[in-house]
């Protein structure tokens, strides 16, 4: 005795699954993330104790090779101690989805990032995570440049900015408030330098706003600005930052306080200018002493050629009448007699 029954339906809605799953394989495989899809291993109290997985997409083949109905404690121990294993669990169990960066040390990533996403699926959770690595690192390093930039800010007495030519906004670095002494956070602008440049400066500072609002073009100024009752003199460097069209984008500066260098040259050019002084006046006081010493010199000289001429008169007057001696005398004495200069008598 034979039965026949028909099966028709029955092979339909097998094949429907088989294109099913192709389908949804498909769509997994299209993805650059790694997605895995895991059932739950429940003991008899129906405690979650392990994983195994049920489907993975091409990225998760390639990285962890054919692992379907493989225990995930086994195979990947390193889920279990990163915490993973545990955030698992949690998401079967309440249903509520999870995301986070988590940080892998273990075979075979001994120094990743990942984005992770965890999402129920039936008594299990579908795995999502996405390679992180290397914006994490990007990321450190930027933060060890600004780490590096905020202490150089602070040592150097420098701060840079950075103007958005199409958003018209300022934005500072934290060095900036400090240079003009304001709460990190604080409002600012362009004008900002109007507001506190000294008055002899005020033609630069609104070259310096007219350069940031319409020109756009690289600058270079030196600026007196007057912060907490103190005249600071700032250097203002700054660049253009252009698209492939030449078109500015933004404006990048930096303000560098070079107050203590310019009270150094100042003190610097008194101190020369001191010295030139002391060394002018020296040469005058040694001519002077040099005339002096001429002077004495030929005072001295023409005091004992006198002198000698007063002996020698003394010695010829008995042989000479007494009217030329009388006569000699009085041209001398009008001659040479004067107020703190030789007597005779």
């Amino acid at each position: 005795m034979a039965i026949a029954r028909d099966i028709t339906q029955i092979r339909k809605a097998e094949l429907e699954i088989i294109q099913g799953r192709q389908f949804l394989q498909s769509v997994m495989d299209s993805s650059l993330d790694v997605i895995q899809v895991f059932d739950a291993v429940r003991d008899v109290t129906g405690t979650i104790i392990d994983f195994t997985w049920r489907m993975n997409n091409r990225q998760a083949i390639e990285q962890l090779g054919e692992v379907v109905g493989k225990s995930v404690r086994q195979q990947s121990p390193g889920i279990v101690l990163s915490g993973v294993f545990d955030r698992m669990v949690q998401v079967v169990e309440s249903g509520v989805a999870y995301e986070q960066e988590q940080y892998y040390s273990y075979e075979p990533f001994p120094d990743n990032w990942f984005y992770l996403t965890l999402v129920k699926h039936h008594n299990g959770v579908i795995l999502t995570t996405k390679d992180i690595t290397p914006f994490k690192k990007a990321e450190a390093v930027r933060l060890q440049s600004l780490m590096l930039l905020q202490q150089s800010e602070e040592v150097a007495r420098i701060g840079s900015w950075e103007y958005d030519v199409a958003a018209g906004t300022f934005g500072w670095s934290e060095g900036m408030y400090r240079l003009f002494n304001l709460p990190v956070g604080s409002p600012v602008n362009p004008e900002t330098y109007l507001e506190y440049v000294i008055e002899e400066d005020q033609p630069i500072a609104q070259r310096v706003v007219n350069h940031l609002r319409e020109k756009h073009e690289p600058l270079e100024e030196t600026l007196r600005l007057r912060v907490s009752g103190q005249v600071l003199t700032f250097r203002i460097k700054a660049v253009v930052l252009r698209n492939e069209q030449g078109e500015p984008l933004k404006v990048l500066g930096i303000d560098l306080d070079i107050s203590e260098v310019k009270r150094l040259e100042e003190e610097n050019l008194q101190m020369r200018l001191n010295q030139q002084k002391a060394l002018l006046l020296g040469i005058l006081a040694a001519q002077e002493e040099e005339r002096s010493r001429i002077s004495e010199s030929l005072h001295n000289g023409v005091g004992q050629l006198l002198y000698a001429t007063k002996l020698n008169l003394d010695q010829v007057a008995p042989h000479v009448s007494s009217d030329i001696i009388k006569i000699t005398k009085n041209y001398w004495m009008k001659l040479f007699r004067k107020p703190g200069g030789y007597r005779t008598s």
